[in-house]
């Protein structure tokens, strides 16, 4: 599905399993929502490894964030596979 991050860009969020750029964890995501008072897109994903419940919002999902272990910019999640 494309959604806007709410800085008025376009992405393409794919059904699967996610790898968070610094804890290296795996979270599954479960779909796509909306702030209740600012209709902000909110991203709700679950851990696969605890089955915690979290939701962010689609502008942070999206970002380019500065990876320490490798030094090099990148998404805060990437893609992995399919469910």
């Amino acid at each position: 599905m494309i959604i806007m991050d709410g800085k008025g860009n376009e992405h393409e969020l794919l059904p699967g399993i996610y790898q968070h750029y610094k804890t290296k964890g795996y979270y599954k995501l479960i779909g796509l929502g909306r702030h209740s008072e600012t209709l902000e897109n909110m991203i709700l994903y679950q851990s696969v490894d605890t089955g915690e419940f979290w939701v962010r919002p689609a502008r942070m999902w999206f970002d380019k964030v500065f990876d320490l272990d490798n030094g090099v910019n990148t998404t805060r999640f990437r893609w992995v596979s399919d469910m």
